[in-house]
């Protein structure tokens, strides 16, 4: 996904309405959703995108042991 400072003048609903909407809940204090664009799956909280299925897994895979690392 692009960022919103990146797109072009014009295409920003285009951008924004690009993929699949696989899941979708609101709730009382947040909204999930699930998009799928091309072979890519993106969770998005409260419209930040805050993991993907793309290349950041291995960050987000990375940053699970951390805790553990730091753990006394």
């Amino acid at each position: 996904m692009k960022c919103i400072v990146c797109v072009a003048p014009g295409r920003l609903e285009e951008e924004l309405r690009a993929g699949e909407l696989v899941f979708y809940r609101e709730g009382a204090e947040v909204t999930v959703s699930v998009k799928r664009l091309g072979g890519t799956l993106s969770l998005a909280v409260d419209g930040k995108i805050d993991a993907t299925s793309g290349a950041d897994m291995l960050t987000q895979r990375l940053l699970a042991h951390l805790p553990l690392l730091l753990h006394p």
